[in-house]
């Protein structure tokens, strides 16, 4: 995958996803929430964050998004009823779910595959893998709002999903 293929190379400017997600951010961490959210924002995605895992819920029943990047703070395991919940209970089978993680030697792609999630990535995560992840979920999921409960990504994120 070339990243060059999203620069517009007559003005040097980057143009807009065809296809912009609603993006969930759970992460304890503040400053890297605030930084995922901000890129996020700049390529276009409606993007919102919750700090506290127990809000994480709550904001993605809300919002209804496409993507969730979620930090693993807690052993993994603590994960699989998370994810479970996010898929069964809200009904959210078709969210790609990413796990974040700093270097942690029991985390590995596929215990978190097992867990419930789509995919990893290892804090802290750069603005061209961030790029080339959206990129590439605007391919792999361009027809996802024919299968999605009706609602989405507000404008104003609800309380809980300040940010």
């Amino acid at each position: 995958m070339s990243l060059s293929r999203g620069m517009d190379t007559q003005v040097g400017r980057r143009r807009p996803l065809d296809y912009p997600f609603c993006v969930l951010v759970c992460d304890r961490d503040v400053a890297a929430a605030t930084a995922l959210v901000g890129q996020l924002r700049g390529l276009g995605h409606a993007a919102h964050c919750v700090h506290e895992p127990g809000d994480t819920l709550q904001a993605a029943e809300t919002l209804l998004p496409h993507v969730m990047l979620l930090a693993l703070p807690a052993p993994l395991a603590a994960h699989v009823e998370l994810t479970r919940r996010i898929r069964e209970v809200l009904g959210l089978e078709q969210t790609y779910l990413v796990a974040l993680s700093d270097y942690d030697p029991d985390t590995t792609r596929s215990s978190v595959l097992e867990a419930g999630f789509d995919d990893l990535l290892w804090k802290p995560i750069g603005a061209r893998l961030l790029e080339a992840l959206m990129r590439y979920l605007s391919l792999k999921l361009r027809d996802i709002e024919a299968d999605r409960p009706e609602g989405g990504c507000a404008d104003q994120p609800p309380a809980a999903a300040a940010g």
